[in-house]
């Protein structure tokens, strides 16, 4: 119902539904016995009763969806107990924990400002049961790398493993993306095919736009979460058969400018 509404008012805007529903009153309603009874003002008042209704509950219904899609809060991960992201910026200062997936539920995640150089990150996945793993990075470009993959079953990822890794900072300004993977069988992992099935799919970035852009050049503002949920639907689609994605932890980077002297 909600996916019905929004694909209506996205069409055709809010006159669009207007129009709709005027016409369902003039043929369907209209024609009752009752308003034979009633007076020309006790109909428009019904009318427009009926028109705030239809209207609040459309919007309560979008409103609804939204809210509960909005960062996938809530969600049910049934093959992932927890997943965190680690982050220290620079190397001086203190670990700084992220949860994303608590009791086989995502979280609610607080906005990450992005990653520059020196800051270093790690994730840590923990499985409902035992499994093959492996996890591919893609890029604020769109390049794909297989980072990890193992074919013994594991119930703990930790990439790196007992260490930290730099954020890619040389790469533009964006999402890095690692893909948790769950291997379905027992063959050897097609990397270079895997990676190749990957390439060119670059996770979400909004630009900011040259008057609202105040931290200068590579400052960027949120995706809008719809573009998230594209980027998964097309990794899923590109991936192969023997591979279902599990979860993909995004890692925001920004480049910063080389500053330039006269």
């Amino acid at each position: 119902m909600t996916s019905t509404w929004a694909t209506i008012i996205g069409a055709t805007g809010i006159g669009g539904v207007g129009c709709f529903v005027i016409w369902s009153l003039y043929k369907q309603w209209l024609a009752l016995p009752i308003f034979r009874r009633i007076s020309s003002t006790q109909t428009f008042v019904i009318m427009i009763i009926f028109l705030m209704l239809v209207f609040a509950t459309a919007i309560f219904g979008i409103y609804s969806g939204l809210s509960s899609n909005l960062y996938n809060v809530g969600t049910k991960s049934p093959d992932i107990s927890t997943a965190d992201l680690f982050i220290r910026r620079t190397p001086e200062s203190k670990l700084f924990k992220y949860s994303l997936v608590a009791n086989s539920v995502t979280q609610s995640v607080e906005h990450i400002p992005p990653l520059a150089e020196k800051d270093s990150f790690r994730i840590s996945v923990s499985f409902v049961t035992a499994m093959s793993v492996a996890v591919v990075w893609q890029d604020t470009v769109g390049k794909a790398t297989t980072v990890f993959s193992d074919d013994t079953i594991v119930s703990q990822l930790d990439y790196p493993t007992n260490k930290l890794i730099t954020a890619a900072v040389e790469d533009p300004t964006g999402y890095e993306a690692l893909l948790v993977l769950k291997r379905q069988n027992s063959s050897s992992l097609d990397k270079q095919g895997l990676e190749d099935a990957l390439a060119g799919l670059k996770p979400p970035l909004k630009l900011l736009s040259p008057e609202d852009d105040t931290r200068g050049p590579g400052a960027y503002s949120e995706a809008p979460y719809s573009s998230f949920l594209g980027f998964e639907e097309m990794v899923r689609k590109k991936l192969p058969g023997e591979l279902k994605l599990l979860l993909v932890i995004y890692v925001p980077i920004e480049r910063k400018p080389v500053s330039t002297t006269s």
